[in-house]
């Protein structure tokens, strides 16, 4: 009897601990770890928190990538009188070379705590597409100037 009181105890401090004392989370996933020079990764950041600090991530480093395109979405929410705030940041990743990379953590101040992610590592192969080669001008046109 005594060992089910205890347990309980236990499980209620380990609710009330996580419910006070989780206040944010950040989460940085990709839609695939191995991929080829002729395609794109996609590195999602998300962020969640609860009250009304600012929020500002500090991206990875994407050495060995170049960022095709980002975008960002946040959402706002009332639960239980708190605020709740989930921002989501998109950067799809185009790899330069083939090779193996290593996403850097990426990190976000929330009050007065630091949080980071966890590296991500990257396999490139080379692609079946030969290399997009600059179209040569042509110098049979006239030149005009202005």
């Amino acid at each position: 009897m005594k060992t089910r009181y205890l347990l309980l105890i236990a499980l209620f401090l380990f609710l009330l601990y996580t419910t006070v004392f989780a206040q944010a989370t950040i989460k940085a996933e990709v839609d695939k770890t191995d991929l080829s020079t002729d395609q794109t990764l996609t590195y999602k950041l998300i962020i969640s928190s609860s009250g009304q600090e600012q929020v500002i991530p500090k991206a990875p480093d994407f050495k060995g990538f170049q960022v095709v395109s980002s975008a960002r979405s946040s959402q706002v929410s009332f639960e239980k009188n708190q605020i709740k705030k989930s921002a989501t940041y998109l950067f799809v990743l185009s790899p330069e070379k083939a090779g193996d990379y290593q996403i850097g953590p990426a990190t976000v101040k929330i009050g007065k705590d630091n949080y980071t992610t966890q590296t991500i590592d990257i396999k490139v192969k080379e692609g079946t597409r030969p290399p997009v080669q600059e179209p040569e001008p042509k110098t049979d046109l006239p030149q005009y100037t202005l």
